[in-house]
């Protein structure tokens, strides 16, 4: 069975394709999935679910317990899955008025925040860029919360160079996958640096370092290790592609 974070992850998987074919089996599967209310409670798509504590996981994947508090509402994944619907659903569909629904709350919630996590604020991202790509109409000041994105986003950037390739800290492939962003133009230095440094930081089998690990599962993780680095590889790619080919 699909869960919030695995369809996430085969959205940005489309974007990163550029993908446009709202017809495509692939899409039309994430639309049912979406509208299906599947480890969703009428606002947000569950961020974990109970079968992740039945596998080796990362200790921040972990699935509360029957009984105990729940933790505060999160947009990570549940904004980026609404930018994907938003933007491949048909106007008037269940999906695309669903889409409009969770995007107006989320947008409320962040411009009532003071800060939030960074991958939560790239979900924001990922659905301010879907809202202005379909021109939608979401009920809410878009260029307030457009400005807001902006600001922390620049501020989740970790400015000291030096970690960038041993610690997993936030560089400014985070949120900037094109040279088209807003945020390419007041960062485009630090993004050449981070070109420059994926460049030299290549191991010879073509992948790069995977900057965490699993401390619960010291056994497991070494295999979880070699899948990471592929999906690291693909994203180190697209960016070097996209910020060397694009302007």
């Amino acid at each position: 069975m699909s869960s919030p974070i695995q369809t996430w992850g085969a959205t940005e998987i489309v974007h990163g394709l550029n993908y446009r074919n709202e017809g495509h089996p692939v899409v039309q599967g994430i639309l049912r999935y979406l509208e299906s209310a599947v480890h969703f409670d009428g606002h947000t798509w569950s961020r974990t679910v109970q079968t992740n504590n039945d596998y080796p996981h990362a200790e921040w994947w972990s699935h509360e317990s029957q009984g105990q508090p729940e933790p505060e509402r999160t947009y990570n994944p549940t904004a980026a899955l609404a930018g994907f619907a938003l933007q491949f659903s048909k106007a008037g569909s269940r999906s695309h008025g669903l889409a409009i629904q969770i995007s107006a709350e989320a947008f409320h919630a962040l411009l009532g925040s003071s800060s939030v996590e960074v991958h939560e604020l790239s979900c924001f991202h990922r659905l301010l860029q879907c809202v202005v790509n379909q021109e939608a109409e979401v009920g809410v000041d878009i260029a307030k919360v457009a400005q807001l994105i902006r600001t922390q986003a620049n501020e989740a950037i970790t400015r000291d160079t030096s970690k960038w390739a041993t610690e997993y800290v936030v560089r400014p492939s985070r949120f900037i996958r094109s040279r088209n962003d807003p945020l390419f133009a007041e960062n485009e230095e630090a993004i050449r640096y981070e070109c420059r440094l994926l460049r030299e930081t290549q191991l010879d089998d073509g992948s790069w370092p995977v900057t965490w690990h699993w401390s619960s599962y010291p056994n497991e993780w070494p295999i979880a290790q070699e899948w990471w680095k592929s999906i690291v590889v693909i994203e180190n790619i697209q960016f070097l592609k996209n910020m060397e080919a694009e302007g």
